[in-house]
């Protein structure tokens, strides 16, 4: 049987990166401390607890970058589940660019292909600087929503945190049923 690793003397965040740490050869982490923050902790009604980390570079979260760890009722680590990206630490997390100019640069690749649209009528949203794996390369990117606020568009862009050069978009709208009276 595994030892006990959650005995309730400290958070599990704290035993999860502890215990992660003594794991380092089997996941390819260097610094689990340094390269993982708390998303979510919870505990579920068979008692089990359920450890979700965001890999991180530099304060700047790995999309897609995730470490699970579950344990029994007893604390002992059951499994773990992961999409962490090893070998990201030579990264340059530094962005040329601000966010600002990411979103306008995303706005304008929008706007170029909706010309029946006002320049002003496309907003972006939920910016954040991230580093994201696009045609196998690790690159630092301002992710950001565009939407019309005249038409149903939101795209997902990803924009170049060094140069400003639109790299991916996708469609983002979600479908709705809707029924109306009239």
């Amino acid at each position: 049987r595994s030892r006990v690793v959650l005995d309730g003397a400290e958070s599990a965040f704290i035993r999860t990166v502890s215990w992660l740490d003594t794991q380092k050869a089997l996941f390819r982490v260097r610094d689990a401390k340094a390269e993982f923050r708390l998303y979510r902790e919870h505990k579920d009604e068979l008692g089990m607890t359920h450890v979700r980390l965001t890999q991180m570079v530099r304060a700047v979260p790995v999309v897609s970058g995730e470490m699970c760890v579950h344990y029994d009722a007893e604390g002992r680590v059951t499994s773990t589940d992961s999409t962490y990206e090893p070998e990201l630490e030579g990264v340059d997390t530094t962005p040329s660019i601000s966010a600002s100019e990411a979103e306008t640069a995303a706005r304008n690749h929008v706007a170029a292909d909706h010309k029946d649209i006002e320049a002003t009528d496309f907003s972006s949203s939920n910016t954040e600087l991230v580093i994201e794996r696009i045609d196998g390369e690790a690159r630092l990117v301002y992710r950001t929503d565009v939407g019309a606020s005249v038409e149903p568009i939101l795209f997902r862009y990803s924009v170049d945190a060094k140069t400003g050069r639109v790299l991916t978009r996708f469609t983002n709208l979600q479908t709705a049923a809707l029924s109306a009276r009239g």
